[in-house]
């Protein structure tokens, strides 16, 4: 009895660690990807030379358009990219094969609609071209998807959850990476 107890007590602490790790670890990521966006926001905020009060618009909304973009296509708060990135192909039906590929298109299309939706909000307080060159060289340079390849590098990549990462927001890990469209580095 002792030894089981012994044994059941040996196991709680070693979760409890471990969870602790993974919640450290989930924070670290979180702060870095939120650094990494306000980055890139920043740094086209330069290259589009705008005024002080455009850029703090221009940062928030760019924020907010990476979130919904990310949402979109993970309403869950899962990472539906990770996931299809490691499916069995070898052991895989025809159906199956249907199915996940039906899902990326749909989710590819989620994420074209934010982008059309955020086109439209950029355009307010930009210019046709600046707004077509935040989205554009936003895919080009691939976007989130750089973002995520570092992270991914870093280690230890989790979904994030429903909230996103906009503004400072938890995110339980980091970005997946696959699928998109676009030059460059593929964004999601």
């Amino acid at each position: 009895m002792k030894k089981l107890l012994t044994f059941a007590l040996i196991a709680l602490i070693t979760v409890s660690a471990s969870a602790q790790r993974n919640s450290r670890r989930d924070r670290q990521n979180s702060v870095n990807m939120t650094e990494l966006l306000n980055t890139q926001a920043e740094d086209l905020a330069k290259t589009l030379k705008l005024k002080k009060e455009q850029k703090t618009k221009f940062t928030a909304m760019f924020l907010d358009w990476q979130t919904a973009r990310f949402n979109a296509i993970n309403p869950t708060g899962g990472n539906a990219e990770s996931e299809e990135a490691a499916l069995d192909f070898k052991n895989m039906t025809d159906e199956q094969a249907e199915e996940n590929v039906q899902k990326n298109f749909d989710r590819m299309l989620k994420q074209m609609d934010v982008d059309k939706e955020y086109f439209a909000k950029f355009k307010e307080f930009l210019t046709p071209v600046q707004a077509a060159q935040v989205l554009l060289s936003s895919r080009a340079t691939g976007g989130m998807g750089a973002a995520a390849a570092m992270m991914g590098r870093m280690g230890g990549m989790g979904g994030f959850p429903m909230g996103g990462f906009g503004g400072g927001m938890p995110m339980g890990g980091g970005m997946p990476m696959g699928g998109g469209f676009g030059g460059g580095m593929p964004m999601f």
